[in-house]
C-alpha cells in the first residue's frame, strides 16, 4: 500500500462523498423547515439520471460521446428545473394535504408511494441490465495523472470533485446570506415564530423541497456521468446521500457535506486499503456499499445509547 494509492483512495472518496452531500443537503433542509423525511428523495436522483438519458436519446442505447455536448448540457439542465418542479409538487399536492392535518402516516406512506412508483417506472422503461450515461464532462479521452507508486487519478474524478463542491458551496451560502435563505432559517429554528411575524411559510417550504429536488438531480448527474448505471445504484446514491444527512443529525449544510465527505472516504479505504503487511484484513470492493451503512446504523445506536438526540442546530 503506497502513498499514491492513499492519495488516489482519500481524493476519490471526497468526490464521491461531495455528491453524497449535495443529496444529503437537500434531505436534512426539507427536515430542518417541517420535520418530515422525505423518503422519496433517493428515488429522485435514480428519476433525474434517467429522465436525461430519455431525455437525449429516448429509451435506446447510447455511449459516453455519441451524444452532442450541447444537447447534454441543455438536457442536463433540464433535468434540474424538472427535478425542483418535482420537489415542490410533493410538497404541495403529496405532503402538505397531511402535514396540516398531522397525519404523520399520510405523509409516510404518500411518499413511500411516489418512490415506488419512480422505482416501477424506471425499471419499466429501461429494462437492460444498465444504461451508460453520456460524459458531461467529456474527459474519457484525457490521460490519468500519475501521482506515484502505481496509482492514478482520473480527471474526472477532480471535476467531480470541483463541481460538487462548487455546488455545496453555492447551496450553502444561499441558505445562509441570502433573505430567502435566511427565512428558511427562521422557519427551521421556530416555525411559529416565523408565521406570526408574516413570513410565507407554505411558499418557503415549497422552496425548500425544490431546492432539496434539484440538488438531488445535479448530485446523481454529476455523479454518473461517464458511466453504467442501473435504477437501483442510482437509488443507493440517495440512499447513501441520506445517510450523511443522518449521521450529521440534520444539522446545517457545512456539517451534512462533511458527513457525505466522511462516507465517501470510507467507502473508498474500506473498497481498497488494508492494514499494511496484513492484506487479509482488507474487506474489498463487496463491502463499498454496506460499510458507510453500517456506521452510520453504529453511530445512531450510540447515541440513542448515550440519552437524548441532540437537537438539530
Amino acid at each position: 500500500m503506497t502513498a499514491g494509492l492513499v492519495l488516489q483512495v482519500v481524493v476519490t472518496g471526497v468526490a464521491a462523498g461531495a455528491t453524497y452531500g449535495l443529496v444529503a443537503i437537500g434531505f436534512a433542509l426539507v427536515h430542518r423547515l417541517t420535520g418530515v423525511l422525505q423518503l422519496a428523495h433517493g428515488d429522485l436522483v435514480a428519476g433525474a439520471v434517467f429522465l436525461s438519458l430519455f431525455l437525449v436519446a429516448g429509451t435506446s442505447p447510447v455511449t459516453q460521446t455519441n451524444v452532442a455536448w450541447p444537447a447534454l448540457l441543455a438536457a442536463a439542465a433540464g433535468v434540474v428545473v424538472a427535478s425542483a418542479a418535482v420537489g415542490a409538487f410533493l410538497s404541495v399536492a403529496i405532503v402538505r394535504p397531511f402535514y396540516r392535518r398531522g397525519a404523520t402516516l399520510g405523509w409516510l406512506g404518500a411518499l413511500v408511494a411516489v418512490g415506488f412508483v419512480i422505482e416501477g417506472g424506471l425499471a419499466g422503461a429501461f429494462p437492460r441490465s444498465a444504461s451508460v450515461v453520456p460524459d458531461l464532462f467529456r474527459l474519457g479521452g484525457t490521460r490519468p495523472i500519475n501521482i506515484g507508486g502505481g496509482a492514478t487519478l482520473e480527471w474526472r474524478t477532480l471535476a467531480i470533485l470541483t463541481t460538487s463542491l462548487a455546488v455545496a458551496a453555492v447551496a450553502t451560502w444561499f441558505l445562509a446570506r441570502t433573505p430567502t435563505g435566511v427565512a428558511m432559517t427562521a422557519i427551521g429554528d421556530d416555525p411559529v415564530a416565523a408565521r406570526l411575524t408574516g413570513l410565507p411559510v407554505d411558499r418557503l417550504v415549497a422552496a425548500a423541497f425544490a431546492i432539496a429536488g434539484a440538488l438531488a438531480a445535479i448530485a446523481g448527474i454529476v455523479a454518473f456521468s461517464g458511466t453504467a448505471v442501473t435504477p437501483d445504484a442510482a437509488v443507493v446514491l440517495g440512499l447513501k446521500g441520506i445517510a450523511a444527512a443522518v449521521l450529521a443529525r440534520l444539522g446545517r449544510p457545512g456539517r451534512v457535506l462533511a458527513a457525505g465527505i466522511a462516507l465517501g472516504v470510507l467507502e473508498g479505504a474500506v473498497a481498497s486499503l488494508h492494514v499494511p503487511g496484513l492484506p487479509s484484513l482488507g474487506l474489498g470492493p463487496e463491502w463499498r456499499d454496506v460499510a458507510p451503512l453500517l456506521v452510520v446504523l453504529l453511530a445512531l445506536a450510540v447515541g440513542a445509547g448515550g440519552g437524548a438526540a441532540e437537537p438539530v442546530e
